[in-house]
């Protein structure tokens, strides 16, 4: 396959649904646990695995997916996955609208370019970047501005926490 043979997704594509440039839901419920078809995104992608087996691969490295990983995609990364499925976790799809917004400050050196797209964390560790994704996926639901602005401060909370891991496992 080359790479002009590959197809790019957007949140429309994957959902059937647009959203407003922060999605998020529950892998068990609108995940798919094979997505086979090596493919890129015009969005980042946070998928947070809190149970779960199988192949991820991200720019055709191979990833063993394991219970409390975080896995990390950039916009234009090739990447599939083949999940057991009883694979259960979020997927957080942001645009680059809205990590933009976080620029100005201190780099996400996940979203890099060759790093490592896999962080893997403690039960207990997952446990608590859970309640803010909790947080986050209540505050989806309201759509007032001043729930749009804490929405953004709590998924900037939540990258800065992933961020905080991120660095004490690849300094």
């Amino acid at each position: 396959m080359n790479k002009d043979s590959i197809p790019v997704l957007s949140v429309g594509n994957i959902l059937g649904e647009e959203t407003l440039g922060i999605t998020l839901f529950r892998h068990s419920v609108k995940g798919r646990n094979a997505f086979e078809q090596p493919h890129k995104h015009d969005f980042y992608l946070v998928f947070f695995v809190e149970k779960g087996s199988g192949i991820h691969n991200v720019d055709f490295t191979k990833y063993t997916v394991d219970d409390y990983q975080v896995f990390f995609v950039r916009p234009g990364q090739v990447h599939n996955w083949l999940l057991n499925e009883d694979t259960i976790g979020f997927q957080l799809m942001l645009s680059s609208e809205i990590v933009n917004v976080f620029s100005g400050l201190t780099a996400l050196p996940f979203f890099e370019q060759n790093v490592p797209y896999c962080l893997t964390l403690s039960e207990s560790r997952f446990q608590e970047l859970k309640k803010h994704l909790h947080d986050i996926e209540l505050l989806l639901l309201e759509n007032d501005l001043l729930n749009k602005e804490i929405t953004l401060l709590q998924l900037h909370l939540l990258l800065k926490l992933l961020q905080k891991d991120y660095l004490i496992q690849f300094p």
